[in-house]
């Protein structure tokens, strides 16, 4: 009683000595610590209006067994009685009078407070209290009792309820303008989002929170508000802290201090962020709501395991976002087929890869079935094949065919965009009245739109060379024209037959292959872009112009190869 009373006139700085004195266990955990200092102030005014406490009129004897009933009265009573606590048995108010203070101090409220000369002010300094004088003072029928609480109570929660909900719409509304505004300059993934609706969820908690502290709520209704509250606070927090994840992230992109392979692990560790925010939340749920962690950890402990094969596929994603992280078959950007389909990656996230395909659609690849398919990478070629076949008429003769097939192998040892080993062109016989030869060549490039522009200048260069030799390429047999044409033309097929005689008798005839002091002459002899083409014109530029970033991420259009 001592401890109690010279604590309450101390003021704030002794509070937990106050609270301390009572015996809390019936009081529920998540209203505990406002609560408490809400029955100190509670029992100071009733022990202050009882009358000054006499301490020799109470027993010192702190083995007795037997409650000390200090004050009786048919709205509850005063008792201290001893309590088994961790530091051994003390005396405390006890549960009773902790449940009861409330309807005392409404029955003994209109006595007058002893009147005793201290150096300092022994009125409590509560809220509630002040509130409630005022209450008193302009409508004395606010105090009449309406159920568990008092009318003044009622009208004071539909009012915070009322400035709540308002509160929330203003925040809104503000930061909705505030996006407005920012539009034109800033993409639309920077923006709050889904975020708007955390900061309103977020205001409209505190608003609460902070209403349930000043009315004096009895347990049984500030327990079920402050609860709302916190959740309602957790749950506008938890979409306003990934938006501030996600913001990092971009903004650590935008400074270019992520490469390719850096996205990968960016966007792992963006959801590892998440996942591990959210587990945070719900702890501090736990907490506040004074749920212990050891029960809670003991729980997901044996839930563990199912939900485990519950969520396995999810946790099979998670794993294989990890291993393409660390095996690196695809990067971001990398263009390739997946799963069948010709794409480039978009996206790699915790749980699936995104592809960009050739149709400009999304094909969303669930990790775990995207490390297990064929991955096609073509963006790590190092050069790309041209492998095409031709046919000549039969009416071709083997002179004339030799001098194409010599020249055509020149041609591509010195293009200085065709690598000259294995580089060749090789007779594959004769099938339905045609003769037929292939090409078979490297071309320098990893682009797939350069490629096609060597490949159509060797082609022209190669029907330059047909029509030089004297002939002509076959057309299909089933085809029936009536036209003239010019076919074989026995001046220039003299000619090629006269040079295959001179290489013959010279010796030089360039058959099975070229020699190897023909080769180092001729190799990139020819000149490419060809004559006539404007400056800077085998500069591969991106197809269209390049497209807005999208989500934090690069991107191009295709060239087919690269973006």
């Amino acid at each position: 009683m001592e401890s109690f009373v010279d604590a309450m006139r101390a003021g704030p700085a002794m509070q937990e000595t106050a609270i301390a004195a009572l015996d809390l266990s019936e009081m529920p955990s998540v209203v505990r610590d406002r609560q408490s200092i809400l029955v100190t102030e509670y029992l100071n005014e009733v022990i202050a209006r009882i009358g000054e406490v006499v301490f020799q009129e109470i027993p010192n004897d702190p083995g007795s067994l037997e409650p000390f009933v200090y004050f009786t009265h048919p709205a509850g009573d005063i008792v201290l009685a001893p309590t088994e606590t961790d530091d051994g048995v003390q005396w405390k108010f006890t549960p009773e009078t902790v449940r009861t203070v409330r309807a005392l101090y409404a029955a003994t409220e209109n006595l007058p407070k002893a009147v005793r000369v201290l150096p300092y002010d022994a009125h409590s300094k509560a809220p509630y209290f002040k509130i409630r004088a005022l209450v008193a003072g302009w409508a004395p029928a606010g105090l009449q009792p309406l159920g568990p609480l008092e009318t003044w109570q009622w009208a004071g929660l539909v009012a915070i309820f009322l400035v709540a909900v308002c509160t929330a719409f203003v925040v809104g509304l503000i930061l909705s303008l505030i996006t407005l505004i920012g539009s034109a300059t800033e993409n639309a993934a920077h923006r709050p989002g889904p975020a708007i609706w955390g900061f309103r969820l977020f205001a409209f908690g505190v608003i609460n929170y902070l209403g349930f502290t000043i009315l004096g709520l009895p347990s049984e209704f500030s327990s079920a508000i402050k609860s709302m509250a916190i959740l309602m606070m957790i749950a506008g927090a938890i979409p306003i802290e990934f938006w501030v994840v996600d913001r990092l992230h971009q903004g650590i992109e935008r400074a270019g201090l992520i490469n390719p392979r850096g996205e990968i692990l960016a966007s792992l560790m963006v959801g590892v962020a998440k996942v591990l925010l959210l587990c945070s939340n719900i702890l501090l749920f736990a907490e506040a709501l004074r749920i212990p962690y050891g029960a809670a950890v003991a729980g997901l402990g044996i839930s563990g395991i199912a939900i485990a094969f519950a969520a396995r596929s999810t946790l099979e994603n998670v794993i294989s976002a990890f291993i393409l992280f660390v095996d690196r078959p695809v990067d971001v950007n990398d263009f390739g087929r997946f799963d069948g389909r010709i794409g480039a990656v978009e996206h790699i996230g915790l749980r699936a890869t995104v592809i960009r395909t050739l149709e400009r659609t999304l094909l969303t690849i669930p990790n775990s079935d995207f490390i297990s398919s064929n991955i096609e990478n073509f963006s790590r070629r190092d050069n790309i094949l041209m492998r095409r076949t031709f046919a000549l008429r039969p009416e071709t003769s083997l002179d004339q065919l030799r001098y194409l097939l010599a020249e055509i192998r020149r041609m591509l040892v010195a293009h200085p965009k065709v690598l000259p080993d294995p580089a060749r062109v090789r007779l594959l016989g004769v099938a339905e009245n045609r003769i037929e030869y292939e090409i078979f060549a490297y071309i320098r490039t990893v682009d797939y739109s350069e490629f096609l522009a060597i490949q159509e200048d060797v082609i022209l260069r190669m029907m330059m060379l047909v029509d030089e030799s004297g002939t002509d390429f076959a057309y299909p047999a089933q085809t029936l024209y009536f036209a003239r044409d010019r076919g074989i033309d026995p001046e220039k097929g003299g000619e090629a037959e006269q040079t295959v005689a001179e290489w013959r008798s010279s010796g030089n005839l360039p058959y099975p292959n070229l020699t190897t002091e023909e080769v180092s002459k001729l190799q990139d002899t020819l000149d490419y872009p060809p004559e006539g083409a404007p400056p800077g014109s085998e500069q591969f530029m991106p197809i269209g112009p390049e497209r807005p970033r999208q989500q934090g991420r690069r991107f191009w259009f295709f060239r087919f190869g690269k973006r």
